[in-house]
């Protein structure tokens, strides 16, 4: 299968390029930087060593002629493209930018109708397991006060993390008067879920989702070691779109075909 990556040069673009190098299924298509517009340009932004030879790097998708998927690590303004092209080709869209308006997912869910999409802020299995427990911690601890710290490294661009917010999103929808707040100082027991987020070195990625009573406490936590979990979900995600024809996709959908 003929993957191409948009973000290329971002650290999770280059991730899963070593991925697709080492997947038996899937072959290189091509790398997109959509700001460089000449190979020397890309070259120059990146610490990546590659044999130049064989690099097959464009300033713009269109410039790939055959591609059998798209995987997108980049950000939310390169979506318009992104999405045009996969259209224009037929062809699924892995879709891990963060950052996305409401505006951009509509267009998302539009696309969809006409081609396979599959979007998650998070591609690791374990954190789609993190928010099953979260629901679950939530639906019985009624009277705990929620909240939820992320960290990453400081070249992160978002903040609270795509992933922090669908976990607040699961932990509003389990309990329908709770809302999503990132108040420092509030009422004890206020019925809102507070998201705070904390940017610093080289750290992956770390949530932690604290319920807090009165007399006792739980933490659920996960922590990334490794980009590697979130470039083999991206290659799992599109294993799992290869049979299907169009709609959009998340990662309980992929857990329920394992």
């Amino acid at each position: 299968m003929l993957v191409a990556i948009n973000g290329f040069f971002g650290q999770m673009g280059q991730m899963v390029y070593s991925e697709v190098l080492k997947s038996p299924d899937f072959d290189f298509a091509g790398g997109v930087d959509l700001v460089a517009q000449n190979k020397e340009q890309i070259l120059h932004k990146s610490n990546f060593v590659l044999n130049d030879d064989k690099l097959k790097i464009f300033g713009d998708l269109f410039m790939i002629k055959k591609c059998n998927g798209v995987i997108d690590f980049s950000n939310p303004s390169a979506l318009n493209q992104v999405l045009n092209f996969c259209l224009d080709r037929r062809v699924p869209l892995i879709l891990a930018t963060t950052g996305l308006s409401e505006s951009d997912k509509r267009k998302v869910e539009f696309a969809s109708k006409y081609i396979p999409i599959f979007m998650s802020s998070n591609l690791s299995v374990a954190v789609q397991v993190l928010c099953d427990l979260v629901a679950h911690a939530t639906e019985k601890l009624k009277n705990y006060d929620i909240e939820i710290v992320e960290t990453h490294h400081n070249k992160k661009k978002d903040a609270p993390s795509g992933t922090a917010i669908m976990i607040a999103k699961k932990i509003v929808e389990t309990n329908k008067i709770l809302a999503l707040t990132t108040e420092t100082k509030r009422p004890p027991m206020a019925n809102k879920v507070g998201v705070h987020s904390l940017r610093g070195g080289g750290i992956v990625g770390e949530h932690e989702v604290f319920f807090l009573g009165e007399n006792d406490s739980i933490k659920i936590t996960h922590t990334a070691y490794s980009r590697e979990i979130f470039a083999r979900g991206a290659l799992d995600a599109m294993r799992f779109l290869k049979e299907k024809q169009k709609g959009l996709y998340s990662m309980q959908d992929l857990l329920k075909e394992r």
